[in-house]
């Protein structure tokens, strides 16, 4: 199945570039801020090189969608592949010192109406080595073990955590 090879190939690209942000967790960074006053640091662009190089080589004519470098090309066909990146979820974690934050990837295949159906996707902790990855039809993964949600439970029995993201 395509999805399966495409899982296969996120797991793997999440390794490598979670390997880049485990080397500079904790090292002196660069950070500087983007127009909407999101931090970046070169731990993201570094991640994001590793990302996008593998994604260029493996699946040259796919469409590419990454935080920080933006669009690849605007033109969206029925039936092309779109990956999603995110080289650095939780840049202000990281460049705080503070060891929650991941890499987010998936790809997407473009629908008649333009919309994008995900089909396979992951998401890898470098620090505590936790690699989720799903595909559509296939279920969910935690370093290849199936997971699922917990039964439903009422909201004053349950475990509840937000962020907030914030703007100048």
């Amino acid at each position: 199945m395509i999805s399966s090879s495409f899982t296969s190939f996120i797991q793997d690209t999440l390794h490598l570039a979670g390997g880049e942000l485990e080397k500079r967790f904790g090292q002196e960074k660069s950070v500087s801020h983007k127009k909407d006053r999101s931090l970046v640091t070169d731990a993201d662009l570094a991640s994001e090189a590793i990302i996008l190089d593998r994604l260029k080589q493996t699946y040259p004519d796919h469409i590419i969608y990454s935080e920080e470098s933006g669009l690849s090309s605007p033109l969206r066909g029925e039936g092309q592949y779109m990956w999603i990146v995110d080289p650095l979820d939780g840049t202000t974690n990281f460049a705080n010192g503070y060891p929650f934050f991941c890499i987010s990837m998936a790809v997407a295949v473009v629908q008649a109406n333009k919309k994008l159906k995900v089909i396979s996707g992951g998401i890898f902790d470098p620090l505590k080595k936790h690699c989720y990855s799903a595909s559509l039809g296939e279920g969910a993964n935690l370093n290849g073990k199936k997971i699922s949600v917990h039964q439903e439970r009422l909201v004053e029995d349950s475990f509840l955590v937000t962020g907030f993201y914030y703007k100048k």
